[in-house]
């Protein structure tokens, strides 16, 4: 939702009633994205995923991302999340997957990602070739993994690397080679 959000904290009195301690006014949904889009911030994607849940758990948000993600036609077999950063191990999701998502995704969705030779993780990728201003991408970084998924215009691609022996700078070259 795009509508703010006021969150109260309770101290509970002696009288048992409640008394407001902060009242906090989020960001909407789109300026929270943005940010965890742009800078590849685990700690809010953590937050955005346990939004998804009405008890505010990993395992109904999970149920509920993975419910509206078939709602939206894409195959989930071979799917699994743990956690909204991807920084578990135990998190799978395929190339496949991800290119048929932001193939579906709105132009609103895309604009969020950062943009190749530009803005976030992309701003100093890219820079001086053709993917420059046009590319628009997450990437994905761990020890042994490296990513890059998003759109060019109107294609769709998702680069996934896993255990390559190269060191991390020779794969990302490759990557972005591909990605060009």
């Amino acid at each position: 939702s795009e509508e703010d959000l006021l969150v109260y904290g309770t101290k509970e009195c002696f009288d048992n009633s409640t008394v407001p301690l902060a009242d906090i006014v989020s960001e909407s949904l789109a300026v929270l994205l943005n940010h965890t889009l742009l800078e590849s911030d685990n700690t809010f994607a953590e937050e955005i995923l346990r939004r998804q849940s009405i008890r505010g758990g990993y395992t109904d948000a999970i149920t509920n991302v993975t419910e509206t993600l078939c709602l939206l036609g894409l195959n989930t077999s071979g799917f699994s999340i743990v956690d909204g950063s991807g920084l578990s191990r135990h998190d799978l999701i395929k190339p496949q997957f991800l290119a048929a998502l932001f193939t579906i995704a709105g132009q609103d969705f895309v604009d969020l990602l950062p943009l190749a030779g530009r803005t976030g993780t992309l701003a100093t990728r890219f820079v001086g070739t053709p993917a420059e201003g046009k590319l628009r991408a997450k990437t994905g970084t761990e020890s042994g993994v490296n990513a890059l998924s998003g759109r060019v215009n109107d294609v769709a691609f998702s680069i996934l690397t896993n255990n390559c022996p190269q060191p991390s700078s020779v794969v990302r070259t490759g990557i972005d080679d591909i990605a060009i």
